[in-house]
């Protein structure tokens, strides 16, 4: 079984469902799912806790599911609303899960670039900018979105979706 934040994919998976609420065994219960033999223990889960309830509210705050009527504390003017619904109901559909408001955030600045991207490619290149800003919270290095923006510069397919 791994041990200590060896997982790096476990860890962070806690954290946004300690972010959105969830108990201990709640989390552990949702990793089981997932990682069936390889999940680590509650007591490392008691553990990383610890670690996430040190974290600044508002850094928390970002990993929690979205909320639409909380656009402004992610930085999304509310002239974005209607264009944010429409990326949050694809988002929704290809990734299986309800983002949180980092996810959203990031979605959405990526959609600022050129509008005429395709959705599924923005909501993917959004998703991967919020991952890359999580993982900086937790390595305490600064954030490095150089080979992102690389993506962001090339013009993707374009498509329906």
């Amino acid at each position: 079984m791994p041990r200590g934040k060896g997982d790096t994919g476990q860890y962070l998976e806690a954290y946004k469902l300690h972010a959105s609420g969830h108990s201990r065994t709640d989390i552990w219960n949702k990793l089981k799912e997932r990682y069936r033999d390889n999940t680590v223990t509650t007591r490392s889960i008691g553990t990383w806790q610890q670690e996430f309830r040190a974290l600044p509210p508002k850094e928390v705050e970002q990993d929690r599911e979205f909320e639409w009527d909380r656009c402004e504390s992610y930085g999304i003017p509310w002239t974005e609303s209607i264009r944010l619904l429409e990326l949050i109901t694809r988002y929704v559909e290809i990734r299986k899960a309800e983002p949180t408001g980092r996810q959203v955030k990031w979605v959405w600045r990526v959609s600022q670039t050129k509008r005429n991207y395709q959705t599924d490619w923005l909501i993917n290149l959004g998703f991967d900018y919020a991952e890359r800003e999580l993982s900086s919270v937790f390595v305490k290095q600064p954030k490095r979105f150089a080979d992102l923006n690389i993506k962001l510069l090339t013009q993707p397919p374009r498509g329906e979706r």
